[in-house]
């Protein structure tokens, strides 16, 4: 939590108008403390982005989609189980007719 301190504080004051966090009540401030990263403020934007510095050195950690040569080949690559791309529309050759 103390690494929250700054933004902690500057979302009580923006949503909950709590100017002194330490004039409220422990358990009122957990309770309130608690609904700060669902609202679109300081401690979100933190949360969000040490979510990604960890997913992007979770990413160098691991192997990824490149697999070597001499790597047995059991199920399908990563990335392959799904295809967004649509099929059975129009093409632009039918748009004329």
């Amino acid at each position: 939590m103390a690494a929250y301190q700054d933004e902690i504080e500057s979302d009580m004051s923006v949503f909950h108008r709590i100017d002194d966090m330490g004039e409220q009540p422990g358990p009122r401030m957990v309770r309130l403390a608690r609904c700060l990263p669902v609202y679109q403020g300081a401690v979100r934007m933190k949360m969000l982005a040490a979510r990604k510095t960890k997913d992007e050195e979770e990413e160098q950690d691991a192997p990824g989609e490149s697999w070597p040569a001499d790597a047995p080949r059991v199920g399908p690559r990563p990335g392959s189980l799904f295809s967004f791309a649509t099929s059975g529309g129009p093409s632009s050759a039918d748009e004329g007719r």
